[in-house]
């Protein structure tokens, strides 16, 4: 599910959407992996370009904005499947990455 996207009213069945946001969003989950899309809950688009996901368990990742969505989806697939997180994963409310390191908080 995609949030934050402004649809004009006027936007009928068929008709073409031109919003950049949109346009960065599917953008950005066309770069994710198939077992990363399956546990995204949604996907926030803010007007300032930011993204943020919410994913199946109920965490909230800050992706930031930029160009480099690929770089962060492969760190943050690698983290969720990391022993470590798996360890902590409850405790765990958000994972930052808008500084392409992570950042994670409770």
């Amino acid at each position: 599910m995609l949030t934050g996207i402004e649809i004009p009213e006027t936007i009928g069945p068929g008709q073409q959407i031109e919003d950049p946001g949109l346009k960065t969003c599917l953008q950005f989950v066309g770069q994710a992996s198939p077992d990363l899309k399956a546990i995204f809950g949604e996907i926030h688009y803010v007007q300032d370009g930011q993204i943020f996901v919410y994913l199946t368990n109920g965490i909230e990742v800050r992706m930031g904005i930029g160009d480099d969505y690929g770089k962060k989806l492969k760190l943050l697939e690698e983290l969720l499947n990391s022993e470590e997180f798996k360890i902590m994963e409850k405790a765990i409310k958000y994972i930052d990455l808008t500084a392409g390191k992570p950042v994670l908080g409770r």
